[in-house]
């Protein structure tokens, strides 16, 4: 498991590089969007700062925010993941529950009808008016 964890971990540390490049290569080219990024990164600092720096600083913000969108992202499917397969093993085991329920039923009704049977044939002489003694030898001497 630690060789995923460090993929993953490459992974996002990855993911941002070239945002952050594209949003400082991109802050030159629309004046509207430099407005933006200078603003942004000039929060971040109490004096203020040329317009590289500010945009070196919002661009690496930004790309912070990606990453960490990403991470959350991934537990969120690891997560779901997890509880579905935990919602598809719950079920499997009330399936199983169901089918032994039904099982046992079975089976209680066939002992159900084996004790009538035996009962039916103790008592089904003895209520004829018989003899207990007739019926066991056979026939009355």
């Amino acid at each position: 498991m630690p060789v995923l964890g460090n993929l993953y971990d490459a992974t996002v540390e990855t993911i941002p590089r070239p945002l952050a490049y594209s949003l400082k290569k991109g802050g030159a080219s629309y004046p509207k969007f430099r407005q933006t990024i200078v603003k942004m990164g000039q929060r971040y600092h109490d004096a203020p700062v040329g317009e590289e720096k500010a945009i070196e600083t919002a661009a690496n913000d930004l790309s912070h925010c990606v990453m960490l969108c990403a991470a959350w992202a991934a537990v969120y499917y690891e997560m779901d993941r997890y509880f579905d397969r935990r919602m598809q093993r719950a079920l499997a085991v009330n399936q199983e529950l169901k089918q032994l329920h039904q099982k046992a039923l079975r089976i209680f009704e066939e002992k159900d009808q084996v004790y009538d049977k035996v009962m039916q044939e103790i008592f089904s002489p003895a209520l004829s008016g018989g003899n207990a003694s007739q019926t066991a030898d056979g026939a009355k001497d």
